[in-house]
């Protein structure tokens, strides 16, 4: 009777609604107008044209969500369309870049008495405008799947959840659905931060522990199926470990600390028969790497020979750049947070590195 999937009530407002005769059916023609602080934009390119894949209607920026206004532009749908995606520590390339949307402010601009700076100073040496507003973006946009289960309950609509190509056209496209029932939003503002300096960790250190965390999980390795360690199963955070605070020095009060394993935390858990089995398992590891890197210099060499062209080139080329990938792995990505799974990747390594040294000898 309602014509809603679910038992709330829910309308649909085609474009044809907005742009008929009366209303805004020259809004298309007017070409760039200027929105609040100066934000040049154009209602054209957005309607007809695909914007990132996907086809706007009038209402997937003119929502309802500012309550006593006529369908009210929500600023969150630019910065989400023009930012998501766009943001990777201190890099940000927003869709179409910032002067797109916004020039550079003319006034001269006063930081302190008797110090100012002008913008068109900086913008004229083709400066950009994160070197100063680096933490101008906050915020990544996820559409999280537990956003799915206020509206769905049907395994059949939720196994979806991946095929954004489908979930944009059927949600923003074909229906009138607001993206924040499913995207969480992100800030944009000239300055984001409560206190100067206080930016995220991953503007200078940019997926610091991404190795460890592959490693601990057990996935990530090239020709080995996933491994997980039985602590990353138990749910054993990395706190549990790292428990050594290191030495209390003059300059900690300047340069921090950073907690390391130790193990005491193998023993604190398991028991005294385990105080030995970080440095056992250090040792083992170190020494298997040991054994596999001449193993893999030797077929390094042997494909390097190679013209590229070279019958079977691809092959061998590819054994090698899987069995260095899983050495780096274990090396970098520190084997100990899952023994099992760094030795079966040294094996794989080691396997492949021995067929290329074979494959290449045979043809000589």
């Amino acid at each position: 009777m309602t014509r809603t999937y679910s038992t709330k009530p829910y309308a649909e407002i085609e474009d044809s609604s907005c742009l008929r005769k009366g209303c805004h059916e020259k809004r298309l023609l007017e070409g760039k107008v200027t929105f609040k602080r100066g934000i040049i934009f154009d209602h054209k390119p957005h309607l007809v044209g695909v914007r990132r894949g996907k086809r706007l209607r009038c209402t997937s920026c003119h929502s309802q969500i500012v309550q006593g206004q006529h369908i009210a532009v929500t600023e969150e749908v630019c910065f989400l369309c023009h930012f998501k995606g766009e943001k990777n520590g201190r890099e940000i390339t927003p869709v179409g870049g910032c002067p797109l949307c916004h020039g550079a402010p003319e006034k001269e601009i006063k930081i302190a008495a008797g110090v100012s700076f002008n913008h068109k100073d900086f913008v004229g040496r083709g400066v950009e405008c994160q070197k100063c507003h680096l933490d101008a973006v906050q915020g990544d946009g996820e559409a999280p799947r537990e956003m799915c289960l206020t509206c769905h309950g049907e395994p059949e609509r939720l196994s979806r959840y991946e095929d954004h190509e489908f979930i944009h056209e059927n949600h923003v496209t074909k229906h009138k659905v607001e993206c924040f029932q499913c995207h969480l939003t992100i800030k944009h503002a000239v300055q984001t931060t409560i206190k100067p300096l206080e930016y995220s960790c991953d503007v200078c250190h940019l997926s610091k522990h991404a190795g460890e965390k592959e490693m601990y999980m057990g996935k990530g390795g090239r020709g080995v199926e996933d491994m997980p360690s039985p602590m990353f199963l138990a749910q054993v955070d990395c706190v549990a470990c790292h428990i050594n605070p290191g030495e209390e020095l003059p300059a900690t009060h300047f340069t921090g600390k950073t907690y390391k394993p130790t193990g005491a935390a193998c023993f604190g858990c398991h028991g005294k028969g385990y105080a030995e089995m970080l440095d056992s398992w250090k040792s083992a590891l170190q020494e298997s790497l040991n054994e596999l890197e001449p193993i893999l210099k030797k077929a390094s060499e042997l494909v390097q020979s190679l013209n590229k062209e070279d019958k079977g080139y691809q092959e061998v080329s590819k054994l090698l750049e899987d069995a260095e990938y899983n050495y780096n792995f274990v090396k970098f990505g520190k084997g100990l947070h899952n023994v099992s799974y760094a030795n079966t990747l040294i094996e794989v390594s080691r396997n492949n590195a021995r067929k290329v040294i074979s494959i290449l000898s045979e043809q000589r």
